[in-house]
C-alpha cells in the first residue's frame, strides 16, 4: 500500500468519525427529549426538575425540595423530608407532556409550562 493510499484511508476513517459524531449530536438536540423543567399535573402540584439533580415538588402553600436521578427510562426522586415518600417512575417525554408511571401501573400526565 502506497503513502498516498494511506493518507486516503485514513482521511475516509476520520470523515466517517466525524459525519457519526455529528449525527449523534442532531439526534441529541433535536429528538432526544429532556425532563428538565416545570411540569404541572393539575392546578395544585407542579414537578421541577432542574439542573445538577435537583428539584420540587411545588404546591401552592408548599415546596418539597428532592434530588432525582436518571437510568434509562427511570427517573429516582429522594425527597429531603423525611415525611414524603421517595418513589421511583418510569419516565416518558412526548412533546410537552411528561407520563410518570409507577411499578404498579398507575400513571401520571403532567404538562410543561413556564414558571
Amino acid at each position: 500500500m502506497t503513502k498516498k493510499t494511506k493518507m486516503i484511508l485514513a482521511g475516509a476513517g476520520t470523515a466517517a468519525a466525524v459525519t457519526a459524531l455529528l449525527v449523534f449530536l442532531i439526534w441529541l438536540i433535536f429528538f432526544r427529549s429532556t425532563i428538565k423543567g416545570f411540569w404541572s399535573y393539575d392546578d395544585v402540584s407542579c414537578y421541577e426538575f432542574g439542573d445538577g439533580g435537583r428539584g420540587a415538588l411545588v404546591l401552592p402553600d408548599d415546596r418539597f425540595d428532592f434530588t432525582y436521578t436518571l437510568d434509562e427510562d427511570k427517573v429516582s426522586i429522594d425527597f429531603d423530608s423525611k415525611n414524603a415518600r421517595d418513589i421511583t417512575y418510569t419516565y416518558k417525554v412526548s412533546g410537552s407532556t411528561l407520563t410518570l408511571t409507577e411499578s404498579g401501573g398507575k400513571s401520571y400526565e403532567l404538562h410543561k409550562k413556564e414558571k
